[in-house]
């Protein structure tokens, strides 16, 4: 049986094709990029610090609008102990406006030993959830935390682009 050369040109047309179509969907759509935090009525030497690092630069990862609507989120960030954590998280956030959506998440970072600090955890990781806001590309989110006088809250903010429609 002989192949023809345009047969050969085809298939590798279709299968370039069909592993870029299936790479995209692998692909994440957007990036986020942690800047700043302030600690809301969360005092810092309760959680073992004599004050908190409010600078924390970091890169997310986001996949869009995937499984029952939900984004799926992967990165790392300096945190408020300055220690390095890795981050998941799944939110849903819905468009209000052209360039504003907000939403709610729930994620799980790496706070190594200093997960102690935390009501809720598994193992290293503290279960963080929160409400979010994106405007244009700026995003602020607001985490509660359970304090001693009642409820304190993380403010977070940073910077997010679009890498990809989905």
């Amino acid at each position: 049986m002989r192949i023809s050369k345009t047969s050969i040109k085809l298939a590798a047309i279709f299968a370039t094709g069909a592993s870029v179509s299936v790479a995209q969907e692998w692909l994440p759509n957007r990036l986020y990029i942690p800047l700043a935090s302030y600690h809301h009525k969360v005092d810092s030497q309760s959680f073992g610090l004599v004050s908190w690092n409010e600078s924390n630069p970091g890169m997310v990862f986001s996949w869009e609008d995937r499984l029952a609507g939900l984004d799926f989120s992967a990165g790392l960030f300096k945190n408020s102990y300055s220690d390095w954590s890795t981050y998941i998280s799944m939110s849903k956030l819905w468009d209000i406006q052209e360039n504003i959506s907000i939403g709610a998440f729930i994620s799980l970072a790496d706070y190594h030993e200093k997960s102690t600090y935390f009501d809720y955890k598994i193992g290293d990781y503290a279960v963080i959830v929160g409400a979010q806001v994106n405007i244009e590309s700026i995003f602020f989110q607001i985490q509660p935390v359970p304090v001693d006088s009642g409820i304190g809250a993380v403010l977070a903010s940073g910077l997010h682009f679009q890498l990809s429609q989905r």
